[in-house]
């Protein structure tokens, strides 16, 4: 599922990186994917269909995988700084 933080909170300049490294961290600890919001007509210069990747459109369980949520983070800056960091996280109750 892809999703933004930047409909959740507006564009935060520089601090739009580090809230969606939370957005993605308190996610897998509540085991829930939230929406994103004004997403109802998504481009269709991509084939949704062929590339498996879909919207986050609504509250969405997050099922581990062996255990452990997997997601990802990526944050580009307009000066040309950007970063992609991706998180493992062990499902509530496990160890």
């Amino acid at each position: 599922l892809l999703g933004s933080i930047k409909s959740n909170a507006g564009h935060a300049q520089a601090a739009a990186g580090i809230l969606g490294l939370i957005k993605v961290l308190l996610a897998g600890r509540h085991g829930h994917i939230p929406p994103t919001l004004f997403s109802d007509n998504p481009t269709k210069k991509l084939d949704w269909d062929l590339t498996g990747i879909r919207l986050a459109t609504k509250l969405s369980e997050w099922q581990p995988t062996a255990g452990v949520r997997y997601g990802a983070v990526s944050s580009f800056g307009a000066g040309g700084a950007n970063a992609h960091a991706i998180v493992a996280m062990p499902a509530e109750g496990d160890t």
